[in-house]
C-alpha cells in the first residue's frame, strides 16, 4: 500500500512539473523578438528567457563584437511592436483569411485558382512575387501539443547556388 501511495505521489509531482513546461505569453512575446535579432546580428544569441520576461543572450566567444547591437536591436523590436499590442494581436481570435487586392509588385492568384479547398488549374501566368526588407508574414498553429504564432520576416537577400533567394 505505501509503495502504491508512493508511485501515485511521484507521478503526480512529475506530472505537476511537466505542466509547468509552457511558456507564459512574456516568454513567447521575448523569443519572436529574439529570432529577428539572432538572425541580425552576428555572434550572438537569445539564450534564456525567464517566465516574467527577463532574457539574457549568450556571443559566440569571450567578449564578440555585437552585444550592444543585439541589445539595440531588442530595446528597437519592443519599442515597433509593444507587448500589449502584440498580447492583444495573440488573443484575437483567427480570423477567416479573405482575398485583398493585389498590392502592385506582387503575385496574384487568379480568381479561377482562389477555390479553397481545390486544386485548380490555370492558364493565366502567375507573377513571382517581389519580396523586399520588412516584409513579414504570419500563421497560428493550434493542436493536442499546444498552441502558437509564427512570423517570418525578410532580413535579407542570399544567392544559393547563382539564385537569390530571401
Amino acid at each position: 500500500m505505501f509503495t502504491r501511495l508512493s508511485v501515485i505521489a511521484v507521478t503526480l509531482l512529475l506530472l505537476s512539473g511537466c505542466a509547468t513546461l509552457k511558456n507564459t505569453p512574456q516568454q513567447d512575446y521575448v523569443w519572436e523578438k529574439g529570432r529577428v535579432c539572432d538572425s541580425q546580428v552576428a555572434f550572438w544569441k537569445l539564450e534564456r528567457v525567464e517566465a516574467d520576461g527577463r532574457w539574457s543572450i549568450r556571443g559566440a566567444t569571450n567578449g564578440p563584437p555585437g552585444r550592444y547591437d543585439y541589445i539595440a536591436c531588442m530595446q528597437d523590436e519592443f519599442s515597433r511592436d509593444p507587448y500589449k499590442e502584440w498580447l492583444t494581436r495573440q488573443s484575437a481570435p483567427p480570423t477567416v483569411a479573405t482575398a485583398e487586392p493585389p498590392r502592385e509588385g506582387r503575385a496574384t492568384v487568379p480568381a479561377a485558382a482562389q477555390t479553397f479547398g481545390k486544386v485548380v488549374a490555370t492558364k493565366e501566368p502567375v507573377a513571382k512575387p517581389a519580396w523586399a526588407i520588412g516584409d513579414e508574414w504570419s500563421y497560428r498553429w493550434e493542436g493536442p501539443r499546444g498552441k502558437g504564432t509564427f512570423v517570418w520576416v525578410v532580413d535579407r537577400f542570399e544567392v544559393a547556388e547563382g539564385i537569390e533567394s530571401v
